[in-house]
């Protein structure tokens, strides 16, 4: 069986391929809600609780090949707070999930010898909705 480069993956806002896009990461976690009793003998036990998403990603500062306007609708959704609507993560097969997200970081990093990049976090509103080549 073959693995997957990363290249392969699509990040896509509002149906538009995001081609600026480098490192991204997508992490869906729940809490732990404890439930132990006297009756696990020594041992802790928990369910699941509420859960949520999160999708880290870092934008290449190439605003004149960044023909769709990605950096400046992110940037324009973190100064006033808004929602992104349609964003989807997939991979070359076309599977992954889509959701609405809020902009919770949009930080700009220029080191010294590298390309100047901006580090996003978008996180995950309600149940994302997955996505596979069929649907």
């Amino acid at each position: 069986m073959a693995g997957m480069a990363g290249f392969d993956c699509v990040l896509k806002i509002g149906g538009t391929e995001v081609g600026i896009a480098q490192d991204v990461d997508v992490s869906m976690t729940r809490d732990e809600i404890e439930d132990t009793t006297r009756a696990n003998v020594g041992w802790k036990s928990f369910i699941a609780g509420l859960a949520e998403g999160t999708i880290t990603f870092t934008l290449l500062n190439d605003r004149p090949n960044d023909t769709a306007g990605i950096i400046a609708a992110v940037q324009a959704a973190f100064m006033a707070g808004t929602v992104i609507e349609d964003v989807e993560f997939l991979d070359r097969d076309g599977y992954g999930w889509k959701s609405d997200v809020a902009v919770t970081e949009f930080s700009r990093g220029e080191p010294l010898n590298d390309a100047v990049t901006f580090s996003t976090t978008f996180r995950i509103r309600g149940i994302p909705e997955e996505i596979s080549p069929s649907s």
